[in-house]
């Protein structure tokens, strides 16, 4: 307990999910939050369920592929949390397309969400890390479809290989002035946007949807989907000193699917 007491995070994509456990978990481990989605009715009570800004909890909107709001959302995080030594870059989309159908707009949308918001988020946080000069940790959440290839899911895949690229480099960018870049890069995460997928995902493999989501528990070698609790234990260990010297890491949290 108390791995992060004293620490202030920003948790991006936090309608979700995945971020709901990341959310009770940092909050038990005694981090500040600062919860952002471009749902505001999404947050919202999600703050309020965690005890609001008595207990050191706050919310904003944006929409992460616009830079300029990005700008603003972070300065909001820094002056209601009083600065930020993490920042979990989660949110994420996954539009499913065939290879050949996958549109312009489907594209833009996924790489805007999935790559060029966790860049941006990135770079503001990163510069209040510097000015405040104690460091910090940002852990991105890949995926492993951005290790092995999926067809069906190119524009994720593809924006989820470059995230990875994007925090070996920032690692070493960022490396000599004690800020820490990691990420995590799960597997079938059961939750209801790796549900969502399934009807097309599956048709593309031959299955139905629900086969396809039976197939994920046998490809596991652990032989289940991953959990949240998995996913948000990972990132904790990575926001934490635990991982005081650990950056440019990717860890699988696939129960074995990859294996580096």
């Amino acid at each position: 307990m108390n791995r992060l007491a004293g620490k202030r995070a920003i948790v991006t994509g936090s309608a979700g999910e995945v971020a709901r456990a990341i959310h009770e978990l940092f909050q038990q481990e005694g981090a500040r939050l600062y919860l952002t989605d471009i749902n505001l009715e999404g947050i919202r009570p999600r703050a309020e369920a965690l005890g609001g800004e008595a207990r050191g909890v706050f919310y904003g909107a944006a929409d992460l592929a616009r830079p300029e709001e990005v700008g603003r959302l972070v300065e909001d995080a820094v002056a209601r949390l009083g600065g930020v030594e993490v920042l979990v870059n989660n949110a994420g989309i996954n539009i499913p397309r065939d290879l050949l159908e996958i549109s312009a707009e489907d594209w833009d949308r996924v790489l805007g969400v999935n790559l060029k918001g966790p860049y941006f988020m990135l770079q503001a946080v990163a510069r209040h890390m510097l000015a405040s000069g104690k460091g910090g940790a940002i852990i991105n959440v890949a995926s492993v479809t951005g290790r092995i290839p999926r067809p069906s899911q190119l524009a994720y895949g593809a924006s989820k290989a470059a995230l990875i690229y994007l925090t070996r480099t920032a690692a070493v960018g960022l490396g000599p002035q004690g800020i820490r870049v990691n990420a995590v890069a799960p597997a079938a995460i059961d939750t209801p946007m790796f549900r969502a997928v399934a009807p097309t995902a599956g048709a593309a493999e031959g299955m139905t949807a629900e086969e396809w989501l039976a197939s994920w528990s046998k490809r596991l070698p652990l032989g289940r989907l991953t959990t949240t609790r998995d996913v948000s234990q990972a990132i904790l260990f990575l926001a934490s000193d635990d991982a005081a010297f650990i950056s440019g890491q990717t860890l699988g949290v696939s129960g074995g699917l990859v294996i580096d």
